[in-house]
């Protein structure tokens, strides 16, 4: 089984900014939740 970290907060409080700098630093992979439910808008 994987391990992971999911950051969550309200919109403009910095989580991709945190989330990358926190997967950068662990070497883990990071993924923009937004980028998988609104492929379309991106």
């Amino acid at each position: 089984m994987g391990v992971g970290i999911i950051v969550c907060g309200l919109n403009g409080a910095g989580k991709s900014t945190l989330g990358k700098a926190l997967a950068g630093a662990l070497n883990f992979h990071f993924i923009d939740i937004e980028n998988i439910f609104f492929r379309d808008k991106y």
